[in-house]
C-alpha cells in the first residue's frame, strides 16, 4: 500500500448500514475512491473495502463463511 495518503482511514468513504446510505451508493463512492488513488491491486482493493465497513455493515460482514466471497462483482 505504498503511494497511499497517510490518512487515507480518515477519507475512506465509510458504510454501517444504518444510515440514510444504500449499499449501492456506498460502491459507487468506494470505487471512486480507489480509482482517485489509483489502485490497481485487487487484494489491496478488498482489504480497504473490509475496512470501509463498520457497525452493523461489519458485523454482517465478520458473520460470512471464510471463503464464501470468491469475486469482486
Amino acid at each position: 500500500m505504498n503511494g497511499m495518503p497517510e490518512d487515507y482511514l480518515k477519507l475512506l468513504p465509510r458504510f454501517t448500514g444504518e444510515d440514510d446510505i444504500l449499499a449501492q451508493k456506498h460502491m459507487e463512492v468506494f470505487c471512486s475512491f480507489v480509482e482517485n488513488l489509483n489502485i490497481e491491486h485487487l487484494d489491496v482493493v478488498m482489504i480497504l473495502f473490509v475496512q470501509s465497513l463498520d457497525g452493523e455493515a461489519r458485523n454482517w460482514f465478520n458473520t460470512l463463511p471464510n471463503a464464501s466471497i470468491n469475486t469482486w462483482e
